[in-house]
């Protein structure tokens, strides 16, 4: 037989069980210091909020781990304002495979996985394009525990391209993206009055993604904001003489460079100009090169205008103008892209020495 002590000892046990199993959705298992876990993803969460920089109102898109089930949705439904139609005129007309335009997210979602800061990526898009120029890489690291956000370069967007008012490639646009990245930061660690107080952000995990002449202003953001401790730089050289303001010698955070073998719109010269960066780095850095990959390889919008084909089907190659090559899949370049960034800051952010590993034996 029982004793009276036993006896209130398992329907303790019992009644602790129960009022556990009711409040999973508001605190999970996970240990307060781990990296996240890329065997058990997250579900993805998106919003956007709003900030002022230099006078313009800058929309961001915000990619979070939630708790709540996600949806299938096209990038003119996460669009806001004005540029909605837009931007699904642009989709109604792609007739091919390259461009990405719909992402499995739970919009608005205001469950989150908070009981630990999360690290924080910032994503600055190329040139005359747009937030969600890579979202399958700001879904994927979301996937795996990240907060990701993006503003749109008001006055160097896809819109801007669209009505024939393009911005200069030179060093002043260059620095007004710089401050834009600084400012969502701001934003976010501040948490304004747009975004909910759980997101708990990591203030001494940050990085910075960018593609293009993003890749410039994310090193320019490294060089200038001492907030941000690493980055991953595509499809470009980030000091250059087109666009001043980077110098190598001034670097002083890590960085992983992703290059584009076939790249046709920086060219060989450009990507001479990559591999000139990457030997020069003053401090610990990495660099894949992708055999067959074009310029907008990595980028979901590969293909949505004419402008952003390089990339997309066949071209002249590189390394040898008298032949033809036919890029990688899209869907292979963005994952690419995606799996390198996680393994970099993984590893960055975690001394995770199995995502080290996979960055030595990338390509």
């Amino acid at each position: 037989m029982y004793s009276h002590a036993r006896i209130i000892y398992f329907l303790l046990i019992s009644l602790l069980v129960i009022i556990c199993w009711g409040c999973e959705s508001e605190i999970t298992s996970e240990p307060l210091h781990s990296p996240p876990s890329p065997s058990k993803p997250y579900s993805v969460g998106t919003m956007t909020f709003y900030v002022e920089s230099l006078g313009r109102r800058l929309p961001v898109q915000l990619w979070y781990p939630t708790l709540d089930e996600e949806q299938p949705l096209t990038l003119d439904q996460l669009e806001v304002g004005p540029h909605r139609e837009e931007l699904k005129s642009l989709m109604e007309d792609v007739s091919h495979m390259c461009a990405r335009t719909e992402m499995k997210v739970a919009i608005g979602s205001h469950s989150f996985y908070s009981r630990k800061p999360r690290p924080v990526v910032l994503f600055s898009h190329c040139h005359s394009c747009v937030r969600f120029s890579s979202f399958s890489t700001a879904e994927y690291l979301a996937r795996h525990g990240y907060i990701v956000a993006a503003p749109d370069h008001v006055n160097d967007t896809l819109y801007d391209d669209l009505r024939g008012e393009p911005s200069e490639l030179n060093a002043e646009t260059l620095k007004m993206r710089r401050d834009d990245l600084s400012v969502v930061l701001d934003a976010l660690m501040n948490q304004g009055s747009d975004l909910p107080n759980e997101l708990n952000p990591d203030s001494e995990r940050v990085g910075v993604i960018g593609h293009s002449f993003g890749a410039v202003t994310a090193a320019l953001t490294l060089q200038s904001d001492e907030r941000f401790k690493a980055g991953v730089v595509m499809a470009a050289p980030i000091e250059n003489p087109l666009t001043p303001g980077v110098s190598i010698a001034s670097q002083t955070r890590p960085l992983l460079y992703l290059l584009a073998m076939e790249d046709n719109s920086i060219t060989e010269f450009g990507n001479r100009l990559i591999r000139q960066n990457y030997e020069q780095h003053p401090v610990e850095a990495w660099k894949i090169e992708v055999p067959d990959a074009g310029h907008w390889s990595f980028s979901d919008i590969c293909g949505l205008t004419p402008s952003l084909m390089a990339g997309c089907g066949t071209a002249p190659r590189q390394t040898n103008p008298s032949e033809q090559v036919t890029y990688i899949s899209n869907e292979r370049g963005r994952d690419i892209a995606a799996t390198s960034s996680l393994h970099f800051f993984e590893y960055l952010f975690y001394d995770d020495l199995n995502a080290k590993l996979e960055l030595e034996s990338a390509p």
